[in-house]
């Protein structure tokens, strides 16, 4: 209940005063945006049947705890297959901790593309639960140098039926 009236008091541009409310994601007690949510964006530009998988997204949700997973063919236009997995709530806390305050993705540039790759690119969307910064999109053409340690915490949200690719 208290949650609600914090959201509707946001939306209505209402200052709410820490310490009437619990903490909430437009409304952090250390003043942070917390993040709601990431997509994941993987495409092959590079040479590709239209049998092969060329893009592969993850829905990753904090507050519905659930990764999606979709697979497109045909150079990331057919969707084909997509599945919901429930994410254990300790899990997933753990997961958004880490992009919060180890990676610290609000942190990272916005442009990460440096133009001579193998044909594939990943763009990550960060969602927010604050109205005046609802999202940030990161892109690139590399991985990252924490990659294997994002696709490791990445990979133990779920039981995939096939590992994610994420850069």
């Amino acid at each position: 209940m208290k949650k609600t009236i914090c959201a509707v008091l946001s939306a209505l541009g209402l200052v709410v005063l820490a310490g009437i409310f619990p903490a909430t994601a437009a409304n952090p007690e250390d003043g942070k945006a917390v993040i709601v949510s990431l997509v994941t964006d993987w495409r092959n530009n590079g040479q590709v049947t239209d049998e092969d998988v060329s893009r592969q997204r993850l829905d990753i949700d904090r507050e519905s705890r659930t990764v999606t997973q979709e697979t497109y063919t045909k150079h990331g236009e057919t969707l084909k297959e997509s599945t919901t997995y429930e994410i254990d709530e300790a899990v997933c806390e753990a997961f958004f901790a880490y992009l919060e305050n180890e990676l610290k993705v609000g942190e990272w540039k916005d442009d990460n593309t440096v133009g001579v790759t193998d044909g594939s690119a990943w763009e990550w969307i960060v969602r927010y639960g604050d109205p005046q910064q609802p999202e940030k999109v990161i892109k690139g053409d590399q991985a990252p140098e924490q990659k294997d340690a994002i696709e490791s915490h990445i990979l133990g949200l779920a039981q995939f039926k096939e590992p994610p690719k994420v850069f």
